[in-house]
């Protein structure tokens, strides 16, 4: 009898023996994110930008719905740009 699990299997399976939810994987830290640890302190280094990273709820809520009414998520924030560079810095970020 086998008991080969995926790897996605595997890391659910630890984080709830851990006590933890994993939201992510950080790429610089080549850590996993924790659901704990992504709400520690959000948008901390944020890159500097020529347009605006609104975070207030009003606007959050306003685009928490999409056009075809099929996801209804919150956003951490809302990205304004006034470039293309605001766009790439924001992916990079």
């Amino acid at each position: 009898m086998s008991t080969d699990i995926s790897r996605r299997e595997f890391t659910r399976l630890a984080a709830v023996v851990g006590g933890a939810t994993i939201v992510g994987f950080n790429v610089r830290t080549r850590t996993w994110v924790s659901d704990a640890e992504a709400q520690e302190q959000p948008f901390q280094r944020i890159p500097k930008l020529d347009g605006a990273l609104l975070l207030d709820s009003a606007t959050r809520t306003a685009i928490a719905v999409d056009r075809g009414n099929l996801f209804h998520r919150l956003p951490a924030a809302v990205l304004k740009p006034a470039s293309v560079r605001d766009i790439v810095a924001m992916v990079k970020y």
